[in-house]
């Protein structure tokens, strides 16, 4: 009977303790949500400084912890910060004073860490989120293809803005292993034709060059070896430069020795 009793008192005291503890994990739960709740609400302060505040606040969540209410939060607040950034580029300003570049790019990366689907159209144009921001993308697979490719169709962009869906397009094709849907396909391809034909920023064109290596498509790269091999074509892109026209010519000629590795 004193065994009976032991082992009574024992499986009690654990299923206290487990009770105990599954209160405290849902206190804890609890807790994390209001405080994120609480952040998100901050991240929509019209003082700047206290969204700055929240913000580097929060990067002691770990991203795959952040909940929704939180992520949409950051999803909104780059998608301001990406307006912001436009208007700059349009009034032919610097990003600063206006805002701080860091923290731009600092928002732009934790978007591009916590992966949320809804940041798509955000992340396609974070142009400051850097590789990371086109990596994400390329998680999303080809639902991200559509505001990558309106990115780059808009011809009132930035160079740099292009340049940073040119090269997402890269990614989110070498993610797929060039394996996409013909009509997503058939987009990047429309995309990629513009960009390599009429006034281009030099820059704009060697990125729309890797990409069209990195797709193989046979009428993409006869305009590849023909920017390798004719310098007027390059002038006819609106590169007059002796120096670029020269480094355009053997960008193309080592992309198409190199094979389809999406360059960084």
């Amino acid at each position: 009977m004193r065994i009976h009793s032991a082992v009574r008192l024992i499986i009690l005291s654990a299923l206290l303790v487990a009770t105990s503890f599954g209160r405290v994990e849902g206190q804890v739960a609890r807790i994390d949500q209001e405080q994120q709740a609480r952040w998100a609400e901050r991240l929509r302060s019209p003082d700047a400084a206290e969204r700055k505040q929240a913000f580097y606040e929060s990067l002691g969540i770990p991203h795959d912890e952040v909940l929704p209410i939180l992520s949409r939060a950051l999803t909104r607040l780059l998608e301001d910060l990406n307006v912001v950034v436009a208007e700059a580029i349009s009034m032919g300003e610097t990003l600063y004073p206006r805002e701080d570049p860091d923290f731009v790019a600092a928002v732009s990366r934790r978007v591009a860490e916590i992966r949320d689907p809804n940041a798509v159209g955000a992340l396609a144009r974070a142009m400051h989120g850097g590789w990371l921001a086109s990596e994400a993308l390329a998680s999303f697979g080809p639902a991200a293809i559509p505001p990558v490719v309106a990115v780059v169709e808009d011809r009132d962009n930035h160079h740099n803005l292009v340049i940073h869906g040119l090269r997402s397009l890269g990614q989110i094709v070498a993610a797929q292993e060039g394996a996409l849907p013909a009509a997503a396909r058939a987009s990047v391809l429309r995309a990629v034709t513009m960009r390599l034909n009429g006034q281009q920023y030099f820059t704009t064109l060697w990125a729309a060059m890797d990409l069209a290596v990195l797709l193989g498509d046979p009428e993409l790269l006869d305009t590849v070896r023909e920017l390798a091999n004719d310098s007027n074509a390059v002038r006819a892109r609106g590169i007059h430069d002796p120096e670029i026209i020269a480094l355009t010519r053997e960008r193309a000629a080592q992309r198409l020795r190199g094979g389809s590795t999406p360059p960084r």
